[in-house]
């Protein structure tokens, strides 16, 4: 949605650059989500949240490295929107789900 009003607003590189940038983040934190969801412990966790800061920094730099346009900006203003709005929306659906029992 919001790479639609970039697109209206700006151009289609820089939305294309906003939603790359999520993606970025939140592919590495899905993968992550569902190999914890497999009741990893201890030493695994930390090589597993290793493995996924690597494969953000990869997506990063294969990003800026390749794109003709890689649009910094947007790239990492979604990044950091991905960052901090993920924890915030799955807190919200918490909220709703214990709300909705209680």
């Amino acid at each position: 949605m919001i790479s639609g009003v970039i697109v209206f607003l700006s151009d289609r590189y820089n939305a294309l650059g906003f939603w790359v940038g999520s993606a970025i983040v939140l592919a590495p934190q899905a993968w992550l989500a569902l190999k914890v969801g497999r009741h990893l412990h201890g030493n695994q966790l930390v090589w597993m949240a290793l493995q996924k800061y690597t494969m953000t920094g990869v997506g990063f730099a294969l990003w800026f490295a390749f794109s003709t346009r890689p649009a910094p900006g947007y790239v990492l203003a979604s990044a950091g929107l991905a960052l901090v709005g993920t924890p915030m929306v799955l807190a919200a659906m918490n909220g709703l789900e214990i709300n909705r029992k209680g």
